[in-house]
């Protein structure tokens, strides 16, 4: 998102130094939204954290039942008791 955002701020000062006000105007209105966007969607994956997406588990770990039924203790990581 941020690489579109420098690619039409880089149209805008081209068309801006070729005398095109315009393009220039449309070129750097679409980069700032584009840049805002990408902050804000930066800032959301950066206040949500690393975890598993829609509560999955990690590889290896197993809930209660599983567990019960392979006769292991919940959430370990496998091998034979």
């Amino acid at each position: 998102m941020l690489y579109y955002a420098l690619v039409c701020l880089l149209f805008g000062l081209v068309g801006a130094a070729l005398g095109l006000s315009g393009v220039a105007a449309v070129s750097t209105q679409i980069a700032y939204v584009q840049f805002i966007i990408g902050v804000v969607l930066m800032a959301i994956h950066l206040f949500r954290g690393r975890h598993s997406p829609y509560g999955l588990r990690q590889v290896g770990e197993m809930d209660a039942d599983a567990a019960k039924d392979h006769g292991q203790s919940p959430n370990s990581k496998g091998g034979r008791p």
